[in-house]
């Protein structure tokens, strides 16, 4: 596994909601477009308490993309600066 941890852009086939956080069907990391044809896993951080809620834990996802590659990536839902809403993030390649 190798870390990434970088802040990337995601799209998705159909609409979604950031409290509960689905996994994108796209996301564009340094200048290149990722497909993702399957989620191989999904799970949760959090406090146990307020996970899901907003501005609260993180949705992870690991993926396999079009091009053969297996990432993991999350949707966290601390807002930060001038963000009202969370961010995704590409953690790590696997």
């Amino acid at each position: 596994m190798a870390f990434i941890g970088e802040i990337i852009s995601v799209a998705f086939d159909r609409g979604h909601f950031e409290k509960v956080a689905i996994a994108p069907s796209a996301f564009r990391w340094r200048g290149r477009n990722y497909r993702v044809v399957r989620v191989e896993r999904e799970w949760q951080s959090g406090d146990g308490k307020g996970a899901g809620s907003w501005g609260v834990g993180r949705t992870f996802f690991r993926v396999r993309t079009d091009s053969g590659e297996a990432f993991e990536l999350y949707y966290d839902r601390k807002p930060d600066g001038g963000r009202k809403k969370g961010m995704w993030v590409l953690w790590r390649s696997v």
